[in-house]
């Protein structure tokens, strides 16, 4: 008896350094963010400015068609590298990677992989007319939309391959948080365009849009997978933008329109000082 009450509370102690230590891992990996290392955001956008110099020499060689890109002057060559930086940093500073580490060349690879191979599928005949606009569905070809579902179905796949992550870390939260910017950022312009008189306004989801949208997901990269596909994803941004340029930023299309007038531009300007005002006195009472 007093053998069997040793055995159990031996287990008991055994189950509760488990959980402890369980605990104590999980909190460590929260802890650990790959991008709030300078050192590791350095290599990263390092590897960003790679893809997009190796896709300008893709762009400009006769595996890709003129009609695929908008024209290579060197002025698009050097601006549009600016705006690469600028629109990459923010995608992996301000999402919170998760991770100890990463593999720097596995990560430029795949990288390398997405930018150049999606260039490289905009080139196959049934692919090259894909435009992510009202209905488009409607003129997609069976072969176009096999290949459509078979990436719909990997991506879908891992994340919720990373949904399970995300739980397991409470990291969900905040990459809905991410998502949600995202969109109200979006639904600002949108109302940007609607109350200075836009007209013909309708939306084309650019891939570069697309991809980075997706990029916010796959932020826990404990998992190699999910690195993956944050890599593959900002190689997709970096081809778009190398590409197309800013343009590949526009969700949200237009006639030319009127001007903008003074009076709206006061009136805008004058209505979010007053939500930051708003939202400064909100924050000092949390």
């Amino acid at each position: 008896m007093n053998a069997y009450k040793s055995l159990s509370h031996s287990g008991s102690n055994n189950q509760l350094d488990y959980d402890v230590e369980s605990r104590k891992s999980q909190q460590k990996y929260k802890e650990k963010k790959i991008s709030d290392s300078q050192y590791n955001i350095l290599q990263l956008m390092l590897i960003f400015i790679g893809v997009y110099f190796n896709c300008q020499v893709l762009k400009l060689s006769d595996l890709v068609s003129g009609s695929s890109h908008i024209a290579p002057t060197v002025g698009l060559y050097a601006y549009d590298l600016l705006l690469t930086v600028l629109i990459t940093l923010p995608l992996i500073r301000m999402t919170d990677i998760l991770g100890r580490t990463f593999s720097f060349f596995g990560y430029m690879l795949f990288c390398n992989l997405g930018g150049l191979g999606f260039a490289l599928l905009g080139e196959v005949p049934f692919l090259h007319n894909i435009v992510i606009v009202k209905d488009f569905w409607k003129h997609l070809t069976p072969a176009a939309w096999g290949t459509i579902l078979f990436f719909a179905v990997i991506i879908i796949g891992v994340g919720i391959r990373e949904i399970r992550t995300s739980c397991q870390y409470n990291s969900f939260r905040r990459q809905t948080i991410n998502y949600f910017c995202f969109i109200l950022f979006y639904i600002g312009i949108f109302a940007l365009l609607i109350g200075g008189g836009a007209t013909g306004i309708h939306w084309h989801i650019h891939h570069a849009i697309f991809a980075g949208f997706l990029s916010l997901w796959f932020t826990n990269w404990g998992n190699t997978i999910e690195m993956i596909m944050h890599a593959i994803m900002m190689g997709v941004v970096i081809e778009g933008i190398n590409f197309y340029g800013i343009q590949e930023l526009y969700l949200f299309l237009s006639d030319a329109g009127n001007n903008v007038k003074l009076e709206y531009a006061f009136y805008i300007s004058a209505c979010y000082l007053f939500a930051m005002i708003i939202f400064k006195l909100c924050s000092k009472r949390c």
